[in-house]
């Protein structure tokens, strides 16, 4: 039977047992995927949700205890649901550099220029490739890309920007990665 198999490779994996535990994340990250699916029009990836809920998996592999009696599938998809949902909710947050401080991919692009070059061409020059980026990047990226742009463009490090996100550092990175796949494919980032 599968909740057996499921029970039993979740105790050899919480014993240390790297390999039940990639057996294990196998069997529930599809399921995982799909409770992860229901929460995406709150503006977050589906993959950073599907990371959220992958967490909470983890997490039940620590704490399972099958003498409670509950099959360890029931226990993972409670936790795994239950991060999905608190990290939907973080990402639906508004995100401010600071206490009181909106940031806007605009104010970037005003400012940002002005900061670079002297020389009236090369600003105008930059000005132009930056209003392109920001423009696909309204179009392309997800609510928490933004917010991890415009954090990373005013050159916070990637612990302040999960710290400020209530994320993890390595989301932050992922985010990254997207965006930048994401604006290379528009044309906008090398």
């Amino acid at each position: 039977m599968q909740q057996d198999r499921q029970n039993e490779l979740a105790v050899q994996a919480r014993g240390g047992d790297r390999e039940a535990l990639k057996l294990l994340v196998q069997d529930m990250l599809p399921l995982i995927r799909r409770r992860a699916s229901r929460y995406t029009d709150v503006g977050a990836e589906l993959e950073d949700l599907t990371q959220e809920g992958a967490i909470g998996l983890l997490r039940a592999v620590e704490h399972y205890d099958p003498a409670r009696g509950v099959p360890f599938i029931s226990y993972a998809i409670l936790c795994a649901e239950r991060q999905i949902i608190s990290a939907a909710r973080r990402l639906n947050r508004p995100y401010s550099a600071g206490p009181g401080i909106p940031v806007s991919l605009e104010r970037l692009e005003v400012e940002l220029p002005s900061q670079s070059s002297d020389n009236p061409e090369e600003r105008l020059l930059l000005q132009e490739t930056l209003r392109t980026v920001f423009n696909e990047a309204d179009t392309k990226l997800s609510r928490l890309e933004k917010r991890v742009l415009v954090a990373y463009l005013e050159s916070v490090p990637y612990g302040t920007i999960a710290e400020r996100l209530g994320l993890t550092t390595k989301a932050v990175d992922n985010a990254m990665q997207r965006i930048r796949r994401k604006l290379r494919k528009a044309g906008g980032v090398t």
